[in-house]
């Protein structure tokens, strides 16, 4: 059986260790006496972040430091990440209760200060004793609520531990497909911003997935990659991680000269790493290796070894659990080597001596029984502080999901009453239908309101129709929608400008001067795709268009067009005069010819890896389906979109227009 060693990952407050440890060490307690309080409190958190390889105690001593000054000076952020070092510290030391505790008093003041970065990490944390206590469900409620927040602040490294984390999760539950899933998201973003750490975590991760799933070539590639960037950027305890992994499947393999190498190399950067649990586990390879290859002598060694060594760290009775595994092995040696040397002469007391097998066994497992029952003891102790603690929370939190609850139903109220609002300005169906020959729609908010809307109107002899992208999405997105409404219709109705380029032009000058741009670092604004048409006297349509940022697709003459978007948006803060002008398109078309409005949301749409649509594959489909009957396309259309998005979660609104002319 395989040991895989997943590598965990906290989201730690402060920049990276220094590989010169000692010298940061000595140079943070000299700077001390200079520095103002915020200055000092970083200062203790940086010192116990460092001391904690070497003394748990060193590590508290200067967390409780930080925390002092911190309450001493009302320092509220302070406070919150100097519980959450000692609450780290802790979870070294596997004090899981404590870190819990810790942990949950840390993720209360942050979510007082609706700090949203914070408030993601400590819930990583706290996610993470639960998935440590084996109570996946919560952990994995803490992970997902941790990347739904990563998510909102567009955090990627945030966002990669979460995914991460989710991760380890499944890969706990064995389902490891799931497993490789988050793994390899989480990888893609650590590459997006060259997390050289987080994408060794990660490599090393999918490798140990895969090897679960028997895909061993595929499993050493990404190991071999994981120990690479390790070994680049000095990160010890995760390249002797790695290695212990590339180890075990090269036993598994039988390649035994491969195995031993890698695990050597394991140990020798445990070792160096200082992390105790590193170099615990890599004791435990060893020992495991050298029992499948029949080197019980040295089995025995390692064992003796893990079990030091893990007593040492839990502070467990030593020379009894070393003796009952001594026992245990020297049994099987003694076993193994009286079937090599079986013969009649030399097994002439066969009963005797497997009676005197069997009362040893006997008292071994006897022995273990007794451990097992005191670490069952122990363990029972700290679930029941646990779930102490969790029932405490659990009162906490179901009176203030009640509280949230109402306030959330009234913010519904509002926000709904604003979607009958934005509504009521879209142009109704029965219009559209008495206006165009023939069109469809797809409008989808990412949220209950939008930041997109379409527009219609008529001034014989033409007819103008818009498709407008404004600034962000949700509420935000709903109020710049309402301005350009009112906008779009006071200039068209009102000052009676009709040609789109100089629609445009207007439109950018209101809403600079209506939301003060030109006085204010106020950057809201639209994008436009914005048409007029009418049929001349010989049957043809005289067609004219302009747009800020937004390309028009048209069908005409059995194939697909484009007029690409501008570079200009309106409004916004540019340092410019006023007097913006936008380009203006003549096209000649015919009856039956399609035009189609889009906004970005429709290209930026992704799929389950996070890849968008794009503008080539969004052409395609238009021109894969442009000879259907109009009602015909949009169900291709919309069917082609599910296929590729599968469910996944829109980035943004998407508008698509299609008017049959």
């Amino acid at each position: 059986m395989l040991k895989y060693f997943l590598i965990y990952f906290f989201l730690l407050l402060g920049c990276k260790l220094s590989l010169a440890q000692e010298a940061l060490v000595d140079s943070l307690l000299k700077q001390l006496p200079k520095q103002n309080d915020s200055l000092r409190i970083l200062s203790f958190l940086k010192l116990s972040e460092i001391t904690a390889t070497k003394s748990y105690e060193k590590a508290v001593q200067y967390g409780q430091i930080a925390l002092e000054i911190a309450l001493d000076k009302k320092y509220d952020w302070a406070e919150a990440a100097a519980l959450y070092q000692i609450g780290y510290v802790e979870y070294n030391k596997s004090n899981f209760a404590e870190a819990l505790d810790y942990y949950i008093k840390a993720l209360k003041i942050s979510e007082r200060l609706k700090d949203k970065l914070t408030t993601a990490t400590y819930t990583n944390a706290k996610g993470m004793i639960y998935l440590r206590i084996g109570n996946l469900e919560e952990a994995l409620n803490a992970f997902n609520e941790a990347l739904f927040l990563s998510q909102k602040m567009d955090d990627k490294n945030l966002e990669a531990t979460s995914l991460n984390n989710i991760g380890n999760v499944f890969f706990t539950k064995k389902d490891y497909e799931k497993a490789l899933h988050y793994y390899e998201q989480a990888l893609q973003r650590r590459q997006r911003t060259n997390d050289l750490s987080g994408i060794a975590a990660s490599t090393n991760n999918i490798g140990i997935t895969l090897s679960r799933l028997e895909k061993y070539q595929e499993a050493i590639l990404f190991l071999e990659r994981a120990v690479e960037i390790s070994k680049k950027i000095q990160n010890y305890s995760n390249l002797s991680a790695s290695l212990d992994n590339l180890g075990d499947i090269y036993t598994t393999l039988q390649q035994y000269d491969k195995a031993t190498t890698h695990l050597q190399k394991a140990f020798h950067y445990a070792k160096i790493s200082n992390n105790k649990n590193r170099i615990l586990e890599s004791y435990q390879s060893l020992a495991h290796y050298h029992e499948k290859t029949q080197q019980l002598d040295s089995a025995i060694f390692y064992y003796q070894k893990f079990i030091q060594l893990r007593d040492q760290i839990y502070n467990e009775e030593k020379s009894k659990q070393i003796a009952e595994m001594q026992a245990k092995y020297q049994l099987n040696k003694q076993t193994i080597e009286n079937e090599r040397l079986l013969n009649a002469s030399e097994l002439q007391n066969t009963t005797l001596q497997n009676q005197r097998i069997f009362i040893a066994t006997i008292l071994i497992a006897s022995s273990l029984i007794l451990v097992f029952l005191g670490v069952l003891v122990r363990s029972n102790r700290q679930k029941t502080k646990l779930n102490k603690i969790l029932t405490e929370q659990r009162d906490i939190i179901e009176q203030k999901s009640a509280e949230i609850q109402g306030q959330n139903q009234k913010i519904m109220d509002s926000i709904r009453t604003a979607q009958t609002i934005q509504n009521a300005i879209l142009p109704f169906e029965q219009e559209m239908k008495q206006t165009l020959s023939d069109y469809f729609i797809i409008y989808e908010p990412k949220d209950i309101v939008s930041g997109d809307f379409f527009w219609l109107t008529q001034v014989p002899p033409y007819t103008l129709a818009a498709v407008v992208d404004c600034t962000g999405h949700g509420v935000p997105g709903a109020f710049m929608s309402m301005i350009g409404y009112v906008l779009l219709n006071e200039i068209v109705h009102v000052q009676e400008i009709t040609e789109p380029q100089k629609i445009l032009n207007l439109l950018h000058k209101e809403v600079r001067y209506g939301l003060k741009q030109y006085e204010t670092r106020n950057t809201e604004g639209m994008d436009v795709a914005l048409c007029r048409w009418q049929t001349d006297d010989n049957g043809k349509i005289q067609f004219l268009y302009a747009n800020a940022k937004r390309p028009l697709y048209y069908f005409a003459q059995n194939q697909l067009q484009e007029i690409q978007g501008n570079r200009l948006s309106i409004g916004g803060l540019f340092q410019e005069t006023f007097d913006r002008s936008f380009e203006q398109h003549n096209l000649t078309l015919q009856k039956g010819d399609r035009i189609y409005l889009t906004t970005d949301g429709i290209t930026d749409l992704p799929n389950p890896q996070r890849k968008s649509l794009g503008e080539h594959q969004l052409k395609n489909i238009l021109t894969a389906t442009a000879q259907l009957p109009i009602k015909q396309q949009q169900i291709e259309i919309e069917k082609m979109l599910q296929q590729f998005r599968q469910n996944t979660d829109t980035r943004d609104d998407i508008t698509l227009w299609a008017i049959e002319l």
